[in-house]
């Protein structure tokens, strides 16, 4: 359990990471062993718990600067010139650096995982505890933290605004999206239509198709929408009735979120 004292909780994972590099000899390793030693071992360390907590920011730089140590030690003493900063070694080989983690980016993007799959996957034993528990009368992106709420949940929630950011509905039978609120215009801030009047007679999609097929209704949308809007979407496909509307991760070429693709967008985005 995580209590108030969370520097308490974790601080253990930084005596692992010490105790993990005194166990090797780092004069019999070389750059390359340096970098899979860090990569497949010192960072796999908090792994689960990252999965289920947020890790203070503080105690992840404390994490990041044992191993940015690591990487600047000469292999013939314990002394070295920290050439850059971590931040440099986390981006890309491409882009110069070693491809290593930022652990608070990398922290979000795995919460973020468990948001997808509450989302995605409502008859999972995780979506039930958490429904039933936090939001019964609503779904896990627009439900209240609380007041007390347990660590877990907090953390949780703080990995929302990536997933709401990538969120993109696959238009099936129309029926549960939200004409006016949800995010299925491709191309378009936010991926909502730009509200400049609401109709209330109009409240899912499904009531934007001709009457008895699954083709959109050209002339209703001319009448609601600003001629841009209203041809963006014309221009989205209808999978139809025996299709169900699906939520799609619009930074995935297959749709689903992927916490390789969530650390890309935090990346970028920062």
């Amino acid at each position: 359990m995580v209590g108030r004292k969370k520097s308490w909780a974790f601080a253990h994972f930084a005596d692992r990471f010490r105790k993990m590099i005194e166990g090797w000899n780092l004069r019999y390793l070389s750059i390359g062993g340096k970098e899979v030693f860090i990569k497949s071992i010192l960072q796999a360390i908090p792994l689960y718990a990252m999965q289920c907590f947020l890790m203070p920011k503080y105690f992840c730089r404390k994490l990041e600067g044992i191993m940015n140590k690591l990487w600047w030690t000469n292999n013939k003493s314990s002394k070295g010139i920290h050439w850059s900063g971590w931040e440099s070694l986390c981006k890309s080989n491409v882009d110069g650096g070693m491809g290593f983690k930022d652990l608070v980016l990398f922290n979000k993007a795995l919460l973020a995982k468990q948001i997808w799959l509450v989302l995605t996957q409502s008859k999972c034993l995780l979506a039930k505890v958490l429904k039933v528990r936090y939001f019964p009368h609503s779904d896990i992106l627009t439900a209240n933290v609380g007041s007390y709420p347990s660590f877990t949940w907090r953390s949780i929630c703080s990995a929302r605004e990536l997933v709401e950011n990538g969120l993109l509905w696959r238009i099936g039978s129309g029926s549960d999206i939200d004409i006016w609120n949800d995010p299925y215009l491709p191309r378009q801030k936010n991926n909502r239509v730009s509200i400049q009047q609401i109709f209330p007679n109009w409240t899912t999609v499904n009531q934007l198709f001709n009457c008895g097929t699954f083709t959109w209704n050209e002339e209703l949308l001319n009448n609601i929408f600003d001629v841009d809007t209203a041809n963006r979407i014309l221009a989205i496909p209808i999978a139809g009735c025996q299709s169900e509307d699906l939520r799609v991760w619009k930074y995935d070429g297959f749709g689903e979120y992927t916490v390789k693709s969530g650390y890309r967008v935090l990346s970028i985005n920062i």
